[in-house]
């Protein structure tokens, strides 16, 4: 009953700063990611709830990106007519 809460204060390291790409999910939000995912991993991981960006990535490769037909090999036994 007598403890004494001690709070730490750290300053932030850029040079360990990452960012993450979290799906949307039905299991939480990015504290349920963080706890999941990273926490486990990182135990004095943290995150500045003021500094997230909520958005979508749609790629748009598949609409615009049109493959170039396979070449096919020659089979054993044929030549090649280049």
């Amino acid at each position: 009953m007598g403890e004494k809460i001690q709070v730490v204060e750290r300053e932030p390291d850029s040079e360990l700063r990452d960012t993450e790409t979290v799906p949307p999910t039905r299991d939480g939000d990015i504290k349920g990611f963080l706890n999941r995912e990273v926490i486990p991993r990182a135990p004095d991981s943290w995150y500045r709830p003021d500094t997230v960006k909520i958005g979508y990535e749609i790629s748009f490769t598949p609409c615009l990106h049109k493959p170039n037909p396979v070449e096919r090999w020659p089979r054993s036994g044929q030549t090649s007519s280049v």
